[in-house]
């Protein structure tokens, strides 16, 4: 939900009405339906996205022009959250063949092979993340995920520790140690004692994504908390804190590796 307080308005003559709309804007190709609610008691402007339709809720003496003014001020808001929703009910991972394995910001194809031992092969010039199964594998599902998980621990370990070199010196914030551990949801975390672990997982993304997580904990050095001053703290050295919450949202049941059932 995004919001913003509006005062000025309280003696409009010409208040919103509620019911079903259409507002042309530039960042959609066709005209975008948005149903408006409106609330005796509210004071702010709101906008909510519930399954995928845009939903405003006004205040009794707001204007339908100030409505569609604020659609206006937040239609990349709009896209990006739209676009998220739409993603999030588009996929279910099943480890079949053909199914995206992100890596770096770039979707691969996964392609599963039986052959005489288990292990996996990344091919860059295929645009392909092959898993080879042993013909005595019995959970083919369970074997080909513990094979993403490796495969994915493998690039973390190999990559990371070195940009968190580089954003060390960056930001004049250290760590004490680095592991790696698979979360569902979180990307990584910062312990009292400089200790910093993050989600192989993150290999899935951007690199400046990945760096924006990285600082992001790093920040936690001086800042055990997300306080005014962490946030800051941390816009002095990544502006793409919205890019990366957006992408990593957007692609979450894509990169997310579930148990099978």
């Amino acid at each position: 939900m995004i919001s913003e307080l509006l005062a000025p308005w309280r003696t409009a003559k010409h208040t919103v009405k509620p019911g079903a709309f259409f507002i042309s804007l530039t960042s959609f190709e066709a005209p975008l339906p948005y149903t408006v609610k409106v609330h005796q008691r509210r004071k702010r402007l709101a906008i909510e996205i519930h399954q995928g339709e845009v939903v405003v809720k006004a205040p009794s003496l707001c204007t339908h022009k100030l409505v569609e003014t604020f659609l206006s001020q937040q239609q990349h808001w709009l896209k990006d959250r739209l676009t998220i929703a739409a993603t999030k009910a588009s996929f279910i991972r099943e480890y079949k063949n053909g199914e995206p394995i992100w890596f770096m910001g770039k979707p691969l194809e996964l392609k599963v092979v039986k052959t005489h031992q288990t292990s996996w092969h990344y091919l860059p010039d295929q645009n392909t993340l092959m898993i080879s199964l042993s013909g005595r594998v019995k959970n083919r599902d369970i074997q080909v995920r513990q094979q993403l998980h490796q495969f994915y621990l493998h690039k973390a370990k190999q990559y990371l520790p070195t940009l968190l070199k580089q954003c060390e010196e960056k930001t004049k914030l250290s760590s004490t140690a680095l592991e790696f551990k698979f979360y569902q949801w979180r990307w990584g975390c910062c312990y009292n004692n400089g200790k910093i672990i993050l989600n192989p997982l993150l290999m899935a993304a951007p690199e400046s994504a990945i760096e924006c997580v990285i600082i992001h904990e790093l920040c936690h050095r001086k800042h055990m908390n997300h306080s005014k001053q962490f946030w800051q703290l941390n816009a002095e050295f990544c502006d793409e804190c919205g890019q990366t919450k957006n992408w990593l949202k957007a692609h979450h049941d894509e990169v997310y590796l579930p148990t099978p059932k």
